[in-house]
């Protein structure tokens, strides 16, 4: 069976805050920004959506998934600034909003982000870094990479102890 976190190594991100790594962990977990015409994806409202698709289990590519493809949808909107709000229109406890905040975009491939959400029976954070139309952070320059060590510790996130995903062979 699955349960969120099983297997996951005890990577924590911030220390002292008791956020053990895990959910930006899942296998195959891609996000895809991409316009909506209102009829592709179950409850459009806005013209963007955030395509979201993960499984369960920890890391690793489409191997090490213990469940079927996971794909849910957020109505997405520049809400602030530097700030894209997520607005969830499959979740299972609805409202689930989440507010996801760009720290630092270096180089037009890679955005280092942090987020923070919540549903009517929990508020849950965290961080993850998104690369346009890649597979894992691998060819990564450098210098982008110390850049968002230092923009996450910032925020008091400690880059080694991030989740790194690869995801390589997933759909």
């Amino acid at each position: 069976p699955f349960r969120p976190g099983a297997g996951s190594p005890p990577l924590n991100p911030t220390k002292g805050k008791s956020f053990p790594g895990g959910y930006d962990w899942y296998p195959c977990q891609h996000e895809r920004f991409v316009r909506s015409n209102g009829h592709d994806f179950p409850n459009p409202t806005s013209p963007w959506v955030n395509n979201i698709t993960y499984c369960g289990g920890a890391n690793g590519g489409l191997a090490d998934c213990n469940t079927t493809i996971i794909d849910t949808v957020a109505n997405v909107t520049m809400c602030a600034p530097g700030v894209v709000c997520h607005n969830y229109t499959d979740a299972p406890l609805k409202p689930q909003f989440e507010h996801w905040r760009v720290i630092s975009w270096p180089h037009p491939d890679y955005v280092a982000s942090i987020w923070c959400g919540g549903t009517p029976l929990v508020t849950y954070n965290g961080g993850i870094t998104l690369a346009r139309n890649k597979r894992s952070l691998d060819g990564m320059p450098a210098w982008v990479e110390e850049n968002f060590r230092a923009a996450y510790a910032k925020f008091g996130v400690e880059w080694e102890q991030m989740c790194p995903s690869n995801n390589e062979d997933c759909p």
